[in-house]
Parts: C-alpha cells; sequence; structure tokens
C-alpha cells in the first residue's frame, strides 16, 4: 500500500475562492452570490433541493477576477436549498432559504 505524503500545512491550489454566503437570505425572488477566479474557467452552478435534487442549473465560460451571480428563483417553491458551483474538479456548497 503506498502512502501519499499529505500534511495540514500543504498548499492546497483552488481556481475558485471567496464564494459568498448567498444574499438575502431568505430570498424570495432572487437571490446573488460571489466569487473569485483566479483563472479563467467553466462554471457550473446548479440549485439543489433539500433532496439534492437539481431545480436549476445554468454553466458559462468565466474570466479570471471577481463575479457576482444574480439566480432567478421566483419559480421555487418555499424550502431550504443549496447553491453548488462546479470549477474542474471542485465544488462549492452554500445554503439559503426561499420564502414566498
Amino acid at each position: 500500500q503506498e502512502e501519499m505524503p499529505f500534511s495540514i500545512n500543504d498548499n492546497i491550489q483552488t481556481s475558485l475562492s471567496g464564494l459568498s454566503d448567498p444574499y438575502p437570505n431568505p430570498a424570495k425572488d432572487h437571490t446573488q452570490f460571489e466569487f473569485i477566479l483566479k483563472q479563467n474557467a467553466i462554471v457550473h452552478v446548479f440549485i439543489l433541493n433539500n433532496y439534492g435534487q437539481v431545480v436549476q442549473k445554468q454553466s458559462g465560460s468565466y474570466i479570471s477576477g471577481n463575479h457576482n451571480i444574480k439566480q432567478n428563483i421566483s419559480g421555487l417553491s418555499e424550502g431550504i436549498y443549496r447553491i453548488m458551483v462546479l470549477v474542474g474538479n471542485e465544488k462549492h456548497v452554500k445554503p439559503f432559504i426561499k420564502i414566498n
């Protein structure tokens, strides 16, 4: 069995940083969030319901830098949701509450 050297101090490189909490939260018609890309990348955004099912999705090519995504959630039922942002093999998740 081969051991992989890894320590808590290793500097793990990520493409996306600074994923903000969605706001407003709770949200009625729209929610938005911000993130920083360290390099140009294809970004996939999913809204997941409380059962982990995808209820909305969008993808796009983004250049490096700061980004603000506004998501229309007016068609969703009240409840607890999660925004999942995928960049390459990285997954970032933040919860929010939808109200009517």
